[in-house]
């Protein structure tokens, strides 16, 4: 009987040499083989081992050989083989990296093995007996076996032995560093003990562990066989060219990618929980059965607290009403807000939404709770970075993940407890802990938390519950901010809980968070640095009810701050950056607002014969004379006060107790008797030295109690300059004019120039914030004016006078904004509109939202064919694309439940969308990048 004889030609790594010999029985009776060998290493040199394939697969077209298929000995290869083709033959490659694959028999073995220790440096027979020597060079020292030549040439170059040794060490062997094992390929072939010894010393002379791993030939044997499957060979027809593939195929064709580059695809699932889940089929048949129409929003502003009535199915404002915001104890300036209010409305509403500007202002003035910031793997560079509080204390733990999830040194349990315990033995009231790639692997932050929660009374917090941000920095400023911020947002929280109480309102309480959702005050307690602009998103959905405008230019003035956004299309530009507030860069993505510290009570100040304003907030002395009359009557007696250095610091200035901490042994022994002569009322400036017996007013070190909320200093402010002209008619306006006239002595100018001054620096900076917010595309570097040229050709007495035209319109909200920015005329011609309602625009916005909050994960190939899952449950591995894809939807559900369940939501709904983002290559393919799976929830 006559035998189809197929006819390979193997083209091939002389490595593998010694085993195809050993397999040449094993070769059916129908293969005729014949061998092409080409050195070893060839991989270090990709080009030339592509050069080197071409030119042989040429040569066998010219010479016309009958061939069924040319075999390639080698992988991918780093990239060698990419390009090969022929226009005649088929062409079979191994679906591998490198020839360590053929060496273990599949791909499976070699991820497993990479997984284990993926600093492995491999031996073969092969390897070990061919031309390069992977051990120590006995003709140079410090130099390995294989670049013995390159040594050679570099010392015969440049004549100077340390210096080739220098490009050795740092071109060539730097690779060296990376590996900690080297690991021997044992697949029977003669002499094995020999080359197994060999590979030992080898690893001694390196300090590395040593393993031995036994080889597997079948891959070897399919291939020059003709067993070729889909998974693991790649058959080139006649006319298609290898390129490189994505993480499980490793090598595909051009013709393959030019059908279509599918790494599963895009899609989405769609849920709504009641109890259980149920999928549904598209995100319209997305619902929750919640209706609700009468709601009231509130404003627990810097200066004023905010109530409105509102419905949302007619789109109408039915009241509103406006108190002073009570710092002592917030819930009088709600309680008072609300009581202003129809009762009839009250009754009515079936939800209190409240938005505040007291988390962005807390973190504005340096107030909160003192934090300890513990650092968990950050270095020398990253650790100055990290922005902390006067009273805040950050330091570094041992413990560290690398990029890729993997841990690279062990979490420091003894150092973790220690640092803590001094923390606390110092004054610190709540630890945030942030690992420097807890975005890729959370479960050092957990442990933290685990052990400090079970052995200290203070709240611990994490960085990955509250962001995904990869940047280091950003992480830790905001996991420190929110434990800040928790005492502060609690003590709103209590506030608005006792008013709903007291009234018995029979409302649902929510918060505004920062891109303008609600959550409610579980979530508010738990994640307050959420909070951050949250009134200033507040006040973008305002507008958005209150006007038809689709595209404009959003002010929004309070207290303390003024917020400018930029609405296209009906919708405020997002930032992909984190919110930026004082000095702090944040993770929470916010909407694209720039906050700068101008606002109705911004401190105005006389410094080095220059009038400026904010961004400092001060209690309006106004206000304060009109609650303590003695204040009033101190102002004469100070306006011609000289004593010291009395001419270093501000004129007539008053400092107010705001809150007494339980425990002030953090305090030095001047602080905590300037606590005691404040409990019985403001006092002046000088009168508080005189009563602490320090005659230097510029050293009296009070900052760090203003930062800590303790106490407030009072001085003039625009909010005076309003009460004295008239244009608010409340408070103690004769003290207002008395203050102007004592800042108009120290300045040399009339009280009508001084205050000609005041508004006209209030004014440009408005318009200089609108220019820059407007110019500036959601980038934060950078302001207007640029330069002292700009800075010129725009004051008003400049000999260049320039003024902007701003197309879209400006829509003015909030309290003080009308009056504030009138004079804006000056700088920039726009169209001003202030909306009906404008005064409590943000209120509106507030009643205006939904809840929702959303859960990301990631999905990146690990390089090895195996793919990570990165959540907030930790890292997990995969060997298919589709079983991580597959793990991360009942990830999202399971941690959308625990969310709910942790803050007492009974129902909602839970839309997941699962992208995978590829980019195009050199090779004329695409390769695979990562997969972002994001979980969003409405309730």
């Amino acid at each position: 009987m006559e035998v189809d004889i197929k006819r390979y030609k193997l083209i091939s790594c002389g490595v593998l040499r010694k085993e195809i010999d050993s397999i040449r029985d094993n070769i059916p009776v129908d293969v005729e083989l014949t061998e092409v060998w080409l050195e070893q290493g060839l991989h270090r040199e990709p080009d030339r081992l592509n050069k080197l394939v071409k030119e042989e697969i040429a040569a066998t077209e010219s010479d016309k050989e009958n061939l069924d298929a040319i075999l390639l000995g080698y992988g991918l290869c780093s990239y060698g083989t990419v390009g090969v083709k022929s226009d005649i033959y088929t062409i079979v490659v191994p679906r591998a990296h490198d020839c360590i694959t053929l060496f273990l028999g599949s791909k499976d073995r070699y991820l497993d093995e990479f997984s284990k220790v993926p600093g492995t440096y491999w031996y073969t027979p092969g390897f070990i007996s061919g031309k390069f020597q992977p051990g120590m060079s006995e003709k140079y020292a410090g130099v390995y076996h294989e670049f013995e030549e390159n040594y050679e040439k570099y010392l015969e170059k440049f004549g100077d032995a340390e210096l080739a040794k220098y490009i050795i060490d740092s071109q060539e062997q730097a690779w060296i560093k990376n590996y900690s094992r080297g690991a021997f390929v044992n697949s029977g072939l003669p002499g094995g003990d020999e080359l197994k010894k060999k590979a030992q010393k080898f690893c001694r002379e390196r300090d590395w562990t040593f393993e031995e791993v036994k080889g597997d030939f079948s891959l070897l044997v399919d291939l020059v066989s003709g067993n070729w499957d889909h998974e693991r060979f790649l058959v080139i027809e006649p006319g298609e060219k290898l390129v490189a593939g994505g993480v499980t195929d490793i090598i595909t064709t051009d013709s393959a990618v030019r059908e279509g580059f599918d790494f599963g695809g895009d899609y989405e699932n769609f849920f709504v929980y009641d109890g259980e889940f149920r999928e549904v089929s598209s995100d319209d048949s997305v619902t929750i059965d919640i209706s609700t129409d009468i709601v009231i929003g509130i404003d627990a502003g810097g200066t004023y607290t905010d109530a409105t009535v509102v419905s949302l199915n007619e789109k109408k404002v039915l009241a509103a009403s406006k108190s002073s915001t009570t710092y002592h104890d917030l819930s009088i300036g709600i309680r008072n807000a609300l009581l202003k209010l129809p009762d009839k409305l009250l009754r009515k509403a079936q939800r209190l939404a409240i938005s505040t500007t007291l988390a962005t202002n807390a973190i504005v003035e340096e107030k909160g709770s003192r934090t300890g910031l513990i650092l968990i793997g950050y270095d020398e560079y990253t650790f100055p970075k990290v922005t902390i509080g006067s009273g805040d204390i950050k330091a570094i733990v041992e413990g560290c993940h690398s990029i890729y999830g993997n841990e690279k040194e062990s979490l420091n349990e003894q150092s973790l407890i220690k640092t803590a315990e001094s923390m606390i033995k110092k004054g610190v009231e709540a630890l945030a802990i942030s690992s420097y790639m807890g975005i890729r692997n959370p479960e050092h932050e957990i442990r933290a938390a685990e052990i400090l929660s079970s052995r200290f009374a203070v709240p611990v917090v994490t960085g990955h519950e509250l962001t995904d941000d990869l940047d280091s920095i950003r992480r830790a400023n905001t996991v420190l901010l929110n434990a800040r911020l928790m005492p502060i947002i609690s003590r709103l929280v209590d506030s608005i809980n006792h008013v709903v109480n007291d009234l018995k309102l029979s409302t649902d309480i929510r918060i505004v968070t920062t891109d303008g959702s609600l959550m409610n005050t579980n979530e508010a307690r738990q994640m307050p640095v959420r909070m951050v602009l949250s009134g200033p998103a507040a006040s973008v959905m305002g507008v958005r009810f209150l006007t038809d405008i689709e595209s404009c230019v959003l002010i929004d003035m309070g207290g303390t701050t003024t917020d400018i956004a930029v609405i296209e299309g009906g919708s405020a530009k997002r930032t992909g950056r984190g919110a930026f507030v004082g000095r702090y860069k944040t993770s929470i993505k916010a909407t694209d607002i720039r906050t700068v510290g101008l606002g109705g009570d911004s401190g105005i100040m006389w410094v080095n014969n220059r009038l400026i304003v904010g961004p400092k907030r001060v209690e309006p002395i106004s206000r304060l004379a009109s609650e303590y009359p003695d204040v009033k009557d101190r102002l004469p007696e100070l306006k011609d006060f000289k004593g010291s250095d009395y001419e270093l610091v501000q004129p007539a200035v008053f400092f107010v107790l705001i809150s007494q901490p339980e425990n002030t042994s953090f305090l030095t022994a001047r602080e905590q008797l300037a606590l005691r002569f404040l409990k019985n009322g403001p006092l002046s400036e000088v009168d508080l030295a005189e009563s602490l017996n320090y005659p230097y007013f510029s050293l009296l070190g009070l900052e760090r109690l203003e930062e800590l909320g303790i106490i407030r200093r009072s001085g003039l402010t625009p909010t005076d300059l309003m009460v004295a002209s008239g244009l608010i008619d409340k408070w103690d306006r004769e003290a207002a004019e008395l203050l102007i006239n004592i800042y108009a002595g120290r300045s040399g100018l009339s009280p009508e120039e001084f205050v000609h001054r005041a508004w006209d620096e209030v004014h440009w900076l408005s318009a200089s914030a609108v220019i820059t917010e407007t110019l500036s595309d959601g980038k934060e570097n950078g302001s207007f004016p640029g330069c002292r040229f700009c800075e010129q050709a725009n004051r008003e007495n400049g000999q260049i006078k320039v003024k902007y035209n701003l197309r879209p319109r400006l829509v003015g909200i909030g309290a003080p904004t009308r009056e504030m920015i009138e004079g804006i005329s000056k700088y920039i011609d726009a169209e001003k509109i202030f909306p009906r309602w404008a005064e409590v625009a943000n209120a509106i916005g507030a009643a205006s939202g939904a809840g929702g909050m959303h859960i990301d994960m990631l999905i990146m190939s690990e390089g090895s064919g195996r793919f990570d899952l990165y959540s907030p449950e930790g890292m997990f591995t995969f060997r298919s694309l589709d079983d991580a894809k597959s793990e991360a939807i009942k990830l999202s559900r399971e941690c959308a439940q625990k969310y709910a369940e942790r803050m007492n939501y009974d129902k909602f709904s839970l839309n997941i969308k699962v992208h995978d983002r590829s980019a195009p290559t050199t090779f004329n393919n695409d390769v695979y990048i990562d997969t972002s799976v994001v979980a969003r929830m409405r309730y």
